[in-house]
């Protein structure tokens, strides 16, 4: 018997999004209020009898002419919204069969929804004062209740709800099939379709009865839980063209998912029917947090810095440090993240007791200078030549960017294309200057959307970007195994290269071309079986090797000075930790004692640059990024261009003479005079200003600067030295501006030429 094969790709994930489409008549000309019980993008929106859809928050979206005007880009489930229309138009949304429960979003009045009928009896109002109506009718709370004249809340319609910020409000407590799905979908047996996960029981349910027909044919639906491949169900084929869903039960009987509806087409070709129950929210608004395509993770939720398992820095543990030691601890942090606070503004902090707490908060707060940031880039890169001003524009950014959630994202980003993982490698004919934007920028959208770690590799490895690096179905292949998976066995390279026979770089136009002629023979790799490209790509993020292989590639960067066992215990408690985006990595290194204690490795440029310069007052000018990217290829330190990444920073004589030549003459001892323009670059007078404290004599200007570099005091031996040479050459009053000045030049080049410059160092506990 001819056996189709069905397209089936349902993600469901526990008490989530199973939708099924509802219709509210508008009950007035004008203004209505409707509920949204499944989250609808703008552009998914019949408009055309509506003239306005206006939010709580007076974003809107508006039909016809003013369309243009619109600001609100999609409807969140379980709030309610106003619909601008006449009587008797219909609304049309999605309905989850999942409970939704979502916070009041201010205090006092919300505008909420309603995804089933509730009575006033059946509501939980503890919290909230009042509902109301459209047309006024209101469920009080408290000693007011009695004067309760609205009995049911129904659902399709939006309500307001009084109460506090953040109070929850169910607008669905029931999961519940939906009621067209009433009928069990059999085989041509008459035989009802079950397939058995330990406890739970999955059936599949139609929205059509359909008698028993022994001589249809079957579709193959294969079913798998959590990655689980459970027994082929073979659906009979004369449920071709209906609608079918998956309901999972624990073994009480009781629904603990539901998936979407699927509209079954024999014409398709893929089996898979992938569950995902574990680590799901029941929250409708969730984001998707829990979303699966055939297996791969789709969005992930950051860790929660107590979930590290690399034991991180916590204020205690700061706290209980040496002065000097706090010192040195936050300028390591600071400078790993890319940046630096003033001696002054740092201390205060130090001093707080909350210095690694406050930064933690800082960085999971979103940017507010995104838009004025770029407005200071547009200034600064005016170069035409594409290449320099797409690297310039990155570094600018950094710079200028506060820290926050988005500047996290792009200083992640900015790592990552720094390695073997994602480096855009334009050392290479086949690459361009636009290819270095292409993949930084993806990276970033792709961390601010929350995507997650195996989506995110997933969407490289299938791009122009990573096959202009690696070119043939045999390359790639390697190279996909062998940089994210660690996996150097070279009888799984042929295996790699036969799913990938269809794909190949176009030489002449640069253009990933994926032909038609694909592999039809299953093949055996990462444990399961793959045909073409797009399964290898998949099953490799999916696979067990791809976290260990990734957090590898990152902790050999941080941790080069370590010993192979230290590096492999590193990765082992950062993979047991269940990272799924790669800020979650990075940021477990950065802030682990491991690397704020330990480690003595030498930094890279931007570690050193970009933790001095903010600390110091220094201002960039219009062609000063400029001069960076052209000393970092100097000192062979070149940002994004090396196919293999960046290794070890270089520090033979000539790369790290133009390394130190930069620090030196570029930031140290280059200052802004009393007058400048756009294009002077340089540390800003008042950072020496004669108010500073502790800085009235020479040896206390001396040691402020070095505390304000370095992160600690000067000793005897450098102050004596800098003061008599300064002493020498006439600078004596700390009261002039041109001794001060001198002095901290004198200062600065001395510093300069220490190796805690260029090196971090390991704190004696």
């Amino acid at each position: 018997m001819r056996i189709f094969k069905l397209l089936f790709i349902l993600t469901l994930f526990s008490l989530i999004a199973s939708a099924n489409e509802y219709q509210v008549e508008l009950k007035r000309d004008g203004w209505n209020l409707v509920s949204i019980c499944q989250d609808i993008n703008a552009t998914d929106i019949d408009m055309s009898n509506i003239e306005e859809i206006q939010s709580q928050d007076g974003k809107a979206i508006y039909s016809g002419q003013n369309a243009q005007y619109s600001n609100l880009n999609s409807l969140k489930a379980g709030y309610g919204y106003w619909v601008k229309a006449s009587k008797g138009t219909i609304f049309k949304g999605k309905i989850s069969s999942n409970p939704i429960k979502m916070p009041l979003l201010r205090d006092g009045w919300n505008l909420m929804g309603v995804c089933e009928d509730i009575s006033k009896d059946n509501l939980a109002i503890s919290s909230i004062s009042e509902i109301q109506s459209q047309d006024g009718k209101a469920i009080y709370s408290g000693e007011n209740a009695q004067y309760s004249n609205l009995d049911i809340l129904k659902k399709g319609y939006g309500y307001w709800i009084k109460g506090s910020k953040n109070t929850l409000f169910d607008a669905k407590t029931i999961l519940s099939i939906p009621s067209e799905f009433q009928y069990e979908a059999i085989n041509n047996k008459g035989q009802t379709l079950e397939a058995k996960y330990g406890d739970y029981t999955v059936k599949l349910l139609s929205d059509t009865k359909i008698e028993p027909n022994s001589q249809s044919n079957h579709m193959g639906i294969s079913i798998s839980i959590d990655n689980n491949q459970l027994e082929t169900l073979n659906i009979q084929s004369d449920y071709n063209s209906h609608n079918l869903i998956a309901v999972v039960y624990d073994n009480s009987g009781n629904i603990v998912a539901i998936s979407n509806i699927k509209n079954l087409d024999s014409n398709n070709s893929i089996t898979k029917l992938n569950i995902t129950l574990n680590g799901s929210s029941n929250n409708q608004n969730s984001s998707n947090k829990g979303e699966y395509y055939q297996g791969l993770k789709l969005f992930a939720s950051p860790l929660k810095f107590e979930d590290f398992n690399l034991e991180p820095i916590d204020d205690d543990y700061f706290n209980s440090l040496s002065k000097d030691n706090k010192e040195l601890v936050a300028n390591k942090l600071l400078s790993a993240l890319y940046y630096g606070l003033p001696h002054n503004k740092q201390e205060k902090l130090i001093n707080s007791g909350k210095f690694i707490s406050t930064i933690k908060e800082l960085i999971n707060k979103k940017n507010s200078d995104l838009k004025s940031v770029d407005d200071i880039v547009k200034n600064r890169v005016t170069t035409n030549y594409r290449l320099e001003r797409y690297k310039r524009t990155i570094l600018t950014r950094l710079f200028h960017l506060s820290l926050g959630k988005e500047y996290i994202n792009r200083w992640s980003a900015y790592i990552l294309t720094q390695t073997i993982l994602f480096t855009p490698a334009y050392e290479l004919s086949t690459v361009g200057g636009a290819d270095i934007p292409n993949v930084y920028n993806n990276l970033v959208r792709y961390m601010d959307d929350g995507y997650s770690m195996q989506l995110t590799t997933f969407l490289h490895m299938i791009s122009n970007d990573n096959w202009k690096r690696f070119r043939s179905p045999e390359d790639n292949g390697r190279e996909m195994l062998e940089i994210y998976t660690l996996d150097f066995n070279d009888s799984h390279v042929p295996l790699a290269a036969t799913a990938l026979k269809n794909w190949k770089l176009d030489r002449s136009d640069k253009e990933l071309v994926i032909g038609l002629d694909e592999n039809y023979e299953p093949i055996q790799l990462f444990d399961t079986t793959i045909i073409n490209g797009f399964d290898f790509y998949r099953e490799l993020v999916k696979s067990s090797s791809f976290l260990k292989g990734v957090t590898t590639r990152l902790v050999d960067l941080y941790f080069n000075d370590f010993t192979k066992t230290q590096k492999e215990s590193i990765v082992e408690k950062i993979v047991s930790s269940n990272p799924e985006q790669y800020q979650d990595i990075l940021l477990q290194i950065v802030f682990s004692k491991e690397f704020l204690i330990n480690s003595k490795r030498v930094k890279s440029f931007e570690e050193t640059f970009f933790g001095i310069a903010k600390k110091i007052s220094f201002i960039d000018s219009k062609s000063f990024f400029g001069v960076v990217t052209s000393y970092l290829d100097n000192m062979h330190q070149s940002t994004m261009k090396y196919k293999l990444g960046r290794h070890n920073i270089p520090i033979d004589t000539l790369s790290f003479a133009y390394y130190h030549k930069f620090i030196r003459e570029y930031l140290l001892t280059n200052y802004q005079g009393d007058t400048f323009n756009e294009y002077d670059s340089g540390w800003k007078l008042n950072f020496i200003d004669k108010s500073i404290p502790n800085t009235d004599t020479i040896e206390k200007l001396v040691d402020y600067l070095f505390v304000s570099v370095l992160g600690r005091h000067s000793n005897d031996t450098e102050r004596d030295i800098i003061v008599e040479y300064c002493k020498t050459r006439g600078y004596n009053d700390v009261t002039l501006n041109n001794d001060r000045r001198s002095i901290a030049i004198v200062t600065m080049d001395y510093i300069s030429r220490l190796k805690e410059v260029y090196q971090y160092q390991s704190i004696e506990e």
